[in-house]
C-alpha cells in the first residue's frame, strides 16, 4: 500500500501541479489506484475516498488553491495509508448501514475538512479522528461537530489545549518559543477553548459549587423553620474561595477530542 501510495504521489510530482489539471493525471492516477491496489475490506470507502478528489480538483482554478489542494491531497493520501491497518479493521467491523454513511456521508466531511485546511499539519489530525470514530455508535452529529470544532482550531489553539491535558510533556516556555504570542494572547485563545466547551475556568466551577452549596442551605433553613421545634441548620463548611486569577482545567469534552485527534496515546 505505502509504496503504491508513493508511487501516485511521485507521478503527480513529476507531471506539476499545471499538467495534472489540464490531462487530468490525477484522476486518472487515482481510478488507477484505486482499481490496482484497493483490495482489502475498505476497498469501497478509500474507492469513495480518493475517487472524489479528481471532481474537487477540475473546479479549482486559483493557483494558491491549487497548490493548497495538492498539498492537502498528497498528505490526505499519505495519513490514511499510514494508517491502513487499523482503517481497515474499524472499516470490517461496521455493519452494512454504517460503511454505506463512511462511504458517503462521513467521506464527504472528511473530505469538505480536508480539502479546504490552510494548516496542512492539521489534516493528521482530521483523519485521526475520522478513523478513531470509526465505529457503529457514530452519528452524523457527532461526526459534524468533531470536524466543526477543528476547522475552527488552529494548531496553537491544540497545543495549549494538549497542555492541559496531565500527561502532556508540553509547558508554557514550549508555547511561548515555539509561538512567539504573549500573555494576552494566550488569554484569548484559553477563552476561545472555553467557548468551545474543551477548557472551562476553575473559578467558574468553585462559584457553581458553592451557589449549589448556598441554595441546599437555604432549602435546609427553610424546611426547619416550618416545624415546631426547628433546628439549627450548620452553614455549609464546603465554600471555597474564589482564586483572585483566574485558572483553566481541560473539561471531559476536551480529553474526548484529544483522545480523537490522537493514534496509540493517552489522555488523561
Amino acid at each position: 500500500m505505502k509504496d503504491k501510495t508513493t508511487d501516485l504521489l511521485s507521478a503527480i510530482k513529476e507531471e506539476g501541479i499545471t499538467a495534472a489539471f489540464d490531462n487530468s493525471i490525477i484522476q486518472t492516477a487515482v481510478e488507477n489506484f484505486a482499481a490496482s491496489v484497493l483490495s482489502g475490506p475498505a476497498a469501497p470507502f478509500l474507492g469513495a475516498i480518493f475517487g472524489a478528489v479528481a471532481p474537487r480538483i477540475n473546479g479549482m482554478f486559483i493557483s494558491y488553491k491549487q497548490k493548497r489542494l495538492e498539498r492537502n491531497t498528497k498528505r490526505l493520501i499519505e495519513e490514511l495509508a499510514n494508517k491502513i491497518d487499523t482503517l481497515e479493521m474499524n472499516y470490517d467491523s461496521l455493519t452494512d448501514q454504517m460503511k454505506e454513511q463512511y462511504k458517503g456521508l462521513y467521506a464527504e466531511m472528511l473530505l469538505d475538512n480536508v480539502i479546504d485546511e490552510q494548516q496542512e499539519e492539521k489534516i493528521k489530525w482530521s483523519v485521526n479522528g475520522f478513523v478513531n470514530m470509526m465505529t457503529n455508535d457514530t452519528n452524523e452529529h457527532v461526526m459534524k461537530i468533531f470536524f466543526d470544532t477543528l476547522s475552527e482550531l488552529t494548531v496553537l489553539d491544540i497545543d495549549i489545549l494538549r497542555m492541559y491535558n496531565v500527561l502532556s510533556d508540553i509547558n508554557w516556555q514550549d508555547i511561548e518559543e515555539k509561538y512567539g504570542i504573549d500573555y494576552d494572547r494566550r488569554q484569548l485563545v484559553k477563552e476561545k477553548l472555553v467557548r468551545f466547551g474543551l477548557l472551562c475556568r476553575v473559578n467558574d466551577q468553585v462559584r457553581d459549587d458553592n451557589l449549589d452549596e448556598i441554595v441546599d442551605y437555604l432549602k435546609k433553613s427553610e424546611a426547619e423553620a416550618k416545624k415546631n421545634k426547628p433546628k439549627t441548620v450548620k452553614f455549609p463548611s464546603g465554600i471555597k474561595k474564589v482564586r483572585n486569577s483566574e485558572a483553566y482545567r481541560i473539561t471531559q469534552l476536551g480529553i474526548d477530542f484529544l483522545k480523537s485527534i490522537e493514534m496509540g496515546q493517552t489522555c488523561i
